[in-house]
């Protein structure tokens, strides 16, 4: 390939069933935008197709740093949250652990990623280099891989979720009964993933109603079913939806009749939402769970 020819993202996303291919516009290089400054926004790998499951958003202010962010989803559902440092010629975006696997790096028996990102302009692209971090004496220890991938600007005409999750989704007996839902954290030490598939899953999230905000302000979801905007029986998107009253300090996010007649791995998110006297929606949180349904 001319190293100066334009990337186009003409080849396939990799969609979810039933979805059309994207007609992705053509990028052209050389890219005077793409420098250390132009990262924050939103990239999808680019190796002569475009592949929506390797993809990533990076933020100037992310929460669980308080600095730059990059929001990674890498070849599946799971998304996780890289800190960013700024070096001379490139960034640097290491994982950011919750805390089992915190402990387990700290012990050297699991490494954490890093990525490596430089601009380049002749592909209008960012040029990645992943390595692994390990621990050892309490000294890290870089474990490349070998070569390096490019990500391109994700097309905006296309929706699907990056923001990780700060909270879990229950099915059944669980999204409907707080006592089942706290038994299952319990017993599973997390939601249980299996339900069975269906034309109008119980699906919920529970949350303390002191961390949510103010009593006064309006509470609703957005929905997405394997990273884009769920639809429902007739294949529409599904609007906001109301979440439950306030009862015994809980609030319930409750959707009674998610429509998932799909058998095998399945990702369900719940985008939560306030907006207080009168004004915008302000995003609170993210619940989700990769589901088995069966």
């Amino acid at each position: 390939m001319n190293p100066r020819a334009p990337l186009l993202l003409a080849a396939t996303l990799l969609l979810g069933c039933g979805d059309t291919e994207p007609e992705a516009p053509k990028v052209e290089a050389p890219c005077p935008g793409i420098s250390m400054d132009s990262l924050p926004g939103r990239w999808i790998k680019y190796d002569k197709k475009a592949d929506q499951t390797w993809r990533f958003e990076v933020v100037a202010q992310g929460e669980a740093s308080g600095g730059p962010e990059m929001w990674l989803t890498a070849g599946g559902w799971t998304k996780k949250q890289l800190a960013g440092e700024r070096r001379s010629s490139d960034w640097s975006f290491t994982e950011i652990p919750d805390d089992r696997k915190k402990a387990a790096y700290e012990a050297g028996n699991e490494g954490l990623i890093r990525l490596y990102v430089e601009p380049n302009k002749a592909k209008c692209a960012l040029r990645v280099s992943e390595v692994e971090v390990m621990l050892a004496d309490g000294v890290q220890k870089e474990r490349p891989k070998p070569g390096f991938v490019e990500y391109v600007e994700f097309p905006k005409q296309y929706e699907f979720t990056f923001r990780p999750c700060d909270g879990e989704l229950f099915f059944g007996a669980a999204a409907t009964d707080r006592k089942a839902a706290d038994k299952q954290l319990a017993d599973l030490k997390m939601a249980d993933p299996s339900s069975p598939l269906g034309e109008a899953l119980s699906v919920a999230a529970w949350t303390p109603v002191e961390r949510d905000g103010d009593a006064a302000c309006t509470y609703d979801m957005d929905l997405y079913f394997d990273d884009q905007p769920a639809k429902d029986k007739a294949g529409q998107p599904r609007g906001p939806v109301p979440a439950g009253a306030p009862a015994d300090g809980w609030r319930q996010w409750l959707v009674s009749d998610w429509y998932a007649p799909f058998s095998g791995n399945h990702h369900f998110q719940i985008y939560r939402y306030r907006a207080c006297n009168g004004g915008e929606r302000e995003l609170i949180g993210v619940s989700c769970t990769e589901a088995v349904l069966q």
